[in-house]
């Protein structure tokens, strides 16, 4: 495999510090900032839960993007205010992290490296770093894709990679995620609706050109669902759906996404919103029903198509000889899934 190209000192900026840029535009925008308004180091620091310098890092990348402007002796101030920002979103661009990333999620479905990992094997098969595969790890630790066995090495956890697993999940995301809109105990967070609405609206508005990585795509889903599920007040609803991206999350960062069904599932997600705004929960949960079920069709089209065309390339590779290594049985849902709830 060929050696993968490591990290630059000329990057503009690691993931986190990204995602702390966009946490602060969030703030901006929950606190209706306007143009010339102070942004205070200490006070980020404190809301954000983190010390000053990640903070004073991601200030400098929204300075790079001409967002804020850094003053002798008084911090930094907005160059644009909420308005304008409204639909704004810091996209991370591509690293080694990532890549690495994606190729153990793609071997791992295709069924190319084992349940359980060793820190070894992984650097002889995908020729990175220590530094690299140790970042990419943890991250996935994280996200609970992988965790870290008490003696030597790393297990992958169980996932929806099999389109039975993908049928029951969706069976039970359809019957519990409406049925979460209509608990009594249901209070939407108007600020949380109005931040997901801004970024809904920021893909919607990239029209042609909308290019998303599917992480962020996934991002974006996944947070919808978990807020919607956070409205209802009720904890083990909140877990269930946090249970279910964690395991669609293996298989749906590898989405292949054409630009149409992107737009026809933020539509679906800006409809639910709306009929939220307008105090109509019985309409906002029947449309989730549907959104959901869209959802399932699609993902097992693009399954089907992917199929098709992995067969045909494996056809052309092996000229038709059937002497190729077999996959896993089980890994039957392709990598080439939809995000699309």
């Amino acid at each position: 495999m060929r050696a993968r190209r490591e990290e630059t000192n000329g990057q503009r900026g690691s993931r986190s510090q990204y995602a702390l840029a966009n946490q602060i535009l969030d703030i901006v925008r929950d606190r209706r900032l306007e143009e010339g308004d102070r942004l205070a180091e200490v006070a980020l620091a404190t809301q954000l839960g983190v010390s000053r310098t990640p903070v004073r890092a991601a200030l400098s990348l929204l300075a790079e993007e001409e967002i804020v402007r850094a003053r002798p002796n008084q911090g930094y101030v907005l160059l644009k205010g909420w308005t304008a920002l409204k639909s704004t979103i810091l996209a991370a661009p591509s690293s080694s992290d990532d890549e690495l990333y994606l190729d153990l999620i793609r071997e791992r479905l295709q069924g190319d490296i084992p349940n359980t990992v060793t820190q070894t094997m992984l650097l002889d098969r995908f020729k990175t770093s220590r530094a690299v595969l140790l970042r990419t790890l943890s991250r996935m630790a994280e996200e609970g894709i992988v965790t870290k066995n008490k003696g030597r090495g790393w297990t992958f956890q169980p996932a929806i990679d099999t389109s039975v697993a993908m049928r029951n999940s969706y069976d039970f995301r359809i019957m519990v995620e409406p049925a979460a809109l209509m608990l009594d105990t249901f209070e939407i967070d108007m600020v949380a609706l109005d931040r997901a609405r801004a970024r809904h609206l920021w893909l919607l508005e990239q029209g042609e050109i909308l290019a998303p990585s599917s992480l962020e795509l996934f991002a974006i889903d996944a947070q919808f669902h978990e807020m919607m599920a956070g409205f209802s007040n009720n904890s083990f609803f909140v877990q269930a759906i946090q249970h279910q991206n964690r395991m669609r999350r293996l298989l749906e960062y590898q989405g292949v996404q054409p630009v149409q069904r992107i737009v026809t599932w933020v539509k679906e997600h800006m409809e639910i919103m709306d009929a939220l705004c307008a105090n109509d929960r019985e309409l906002a949960a029947r449309r989730m029903r549907s959104h959901l079920e869209n959802a399932y069709v699609s993902t097992m089209k693009l399954t089907a198509e992917a199929q098709k065309a992995a067969a045909a390339r494996s056809k052309a590779k092996t000229g038709g000889r059937q002497n190729a290594p077999r996959r896993r049985e089980r890994n039957d849902v392709s990598a080439e899934s939809d995000l699309a709830g």
